[in-house]
């Protein structure tokens, strides 16, 4: 019983890392087109 609490506890933990790390992609991702659409803005 303790192994398969010890596994949900794990698998819990990776799924919060991997949402946490799309975030971040898609941060950084959005901040990137923002730039990139300021930059077109600027130029003409």
């Amino acid at each position: 019983m303790g192994d398969k609490d010890a596994i949900k506890t794990l698998q819990e933990k990776l799924r919060k890392t991997l949402s946490f790390q799309e975030r971040v992609k898609a941060e950084l991702a959005a901040a990137a087109l923002e730039k990139e659409e300021r930059e077109r803005q600027e130029q003409g």
